[in-house]
């Protein structure tokens, strides 16, 4: 998993005005759920035996999290070291900093992050897929996965810190 709005030296803050509900899957965990649901691993009877060809299966997880309240912490637990800002202070801060995209990788998404934040309006929410009929069809969607809880934040950190180069502070 990659991460460029945060780099180990730039700009050393994050957001909290962000009041959007992350649904994130992991690759292992999307990649079963599409199996589950092609019915490849099935019996003959099982796979595709009266579907309805209208059906739009939504491989997303329905255990959201909070950007504020859990993703935060959760950096944070995992030793990241930043310093929570308003979300206009990001980026006038992502605008005052180092602008060498290879030293700061956020700084190539800056006129996207501009867009959504350069501002002092609330976020939207998001969009919320519907994922009871993918639940019937897969077990993967049907238990979801706890992006937090699951301890894969502090791993993610773990490897952006090898990768940013840091890493004496890598587990």
């Amino acid at each position: 998993m990659r991460c460029d709005c945060y780099s180990l030296d730039f700009p050393k803050c994050l957001t909290d005005s962000i009041s959007q509900n992350p649904s994130w899957l992991p690759v292992d965990k999307c990649a079963e759920a599409i199996i589950q649901l092609s019915g490849i691993n099935g019996t003959p009877d099982e796979k595709h035996s009266g579907e309805d060809e209208s059906v739009v299966y939504h491989v997303q997880n329905p255990c959201g999290f909070s950007w504020t309240s859990d993703l935060l912490p959760a950096l944070k637990a995992a030793g990241l070291d930043f310093e929570i800002v308003p979300q206009k202070v990001w980026i006038d801060r992502l605008r005052a900093g180092e602008q060498d995209p290879v030293k700061n990788p956020t700084v190539k998404l800056i006129d996207f992050f501009a867009s959504k934040y350069d501002n002092n309006n609330p976020g939207r929410k998001g969009l919320l897929f519907k994922t009871d009929i993918t639940a019937t069809k897969s077990k993967v969607i049907l238990n979801g996965y706890d992006v937090v809880k699951s301890g894969l934040i502090g791993k993610c950190v773990d490897q952006w810190r090898k990768v940013w180069g840091d890493p004496e502070r890598a587990q």
